[in-house]
């Protein structure tokens, strides 16, 4: 069974993609205004056995985190998101799930435009895990905006290929 097209709509891009990041059409892969620079360290939850690696620091980390989750939540295979017409139900919740147990590891590193953009994604994460998936979960302002800031980043700096 698929995602309805509802959801996958307000997750097109997403996550990480975000994580997010389902779907991804329509990435726009501009570079991020914002050079990375280190973020202050952040508490972080103990990873379960098959959850995120330990906290991210930078680009690359944040690249091999989210590389991790949208691989392990079936969302990504050899660096391409796959198609929307592809995705599950299963693979909606796993990203979900995985992007908020490692939501501190994400954040850490993340040029501030980008660490903006991702806590709307992350909020909008969270609505949907409190509604039990349902296609009604609102949609926190400014989500939109927020997806094409996360795509672009995974885009450039991370190489993901959104167009699959």
């Amino acid at each position: 069974m698929g995602i309805s097209p509802t959801v996958r709509v307000k997750l097109l891009g997403a996550m990480l993609a975000t994580v997010a990041v389902t779907g991804l059409a329509g990435c726009d892969r501009s570079t991020p205004t914002v050079a990375p620079t280190p973020a202050p360290p952040t508490s972080q939850a103990s990873p379960s056995p098959s959850g995120p690696p330990p906290a991210a620091t930078g680009a690359s980390d944040y690249c091999a985190l989210a590389t991790k989750i949208l691989t392990e939540s079936g969302l990504m295979v050899n660096n391409k998101i796959i198609s929307p017409l592809e995705e599950t139900m299963d693979n909606l919740k796993a990203v979900v799930n995985l992007t908020l147990a490692a939501k501190d590891q994400l954040l850490a590193g993340l040029p501030a435009n980008v660490r903006s953009a991702l806590l709307v994604e992350l909020q909008y994460f969270q609505a949907l895990k409190d509604h039990d998936f349902s296609n009604s979960t609102p949609v926190p302002a400014g989500f939109d905006n927020a997806m094409k800031t996360v795509n672009a980043y995974g885009a450039a700096t991370c190489g993901f290929d959104f167009d699959s």
